[in-house]
């Protein structure tokens, strides 16, 4: 299998109690990350999903459309950043959106936050 056919195929990372699921639905061009994310390790934990991110993004046209969908519960300080590091690699993609979801103020203050932060559409839902 070629690169570009590795990146076809969808991406399923399952949650944990300290840990988010991740799929990447690559016929509707979609990312879902749902879950908490409090691992032991943050780095540990999202440096495989960075990885392949970094090869996917190699692999695309810029002007891709992507939807990353974010409805995370709770998350620690050394999980945002490294979802930061996540989402910067996706600033290249002009038609990439994030929808993140909250149910509370403080969920919503986070996606207001990251929206500031990052080059990329932000939708603020909420469930």
């Amino acid at each position: 299998m070629d690169q570009n056919g590795l990146y076809n195929i969808p991406l399923r990372v399952k949650a944990t109690d300290k840990t988010p699921s991740f799929e990447y639905i690559p016929k509707q061009g979609t990312f879902n990350i749902k879950g908490v994310s409090i691992p032991v390790d943050a780095k540990a934990f999202y440096n495989p999903i960075f990885d392949w991110l970094s090869g996917f993004v190699e692999t695309q046209d810029p002007n891709s459309y992507f939807i990353i969908n974010i409805s995370l519960d709770f998350f620690s300080p050394s999980s945002i950043m490294h979802l930061i590091k996540i989402f910067k690699k996706l600033e290249r993609f002009d038609k990439a959106t994030i929808n993140w979801y909250y149910e509370d103020a403080e969920l919503l203050e986070a996606g207001e936050e990251l929206s500031t932060i990052l080059h990329i559409k932000f939708n603020m839902i909420k469930y």
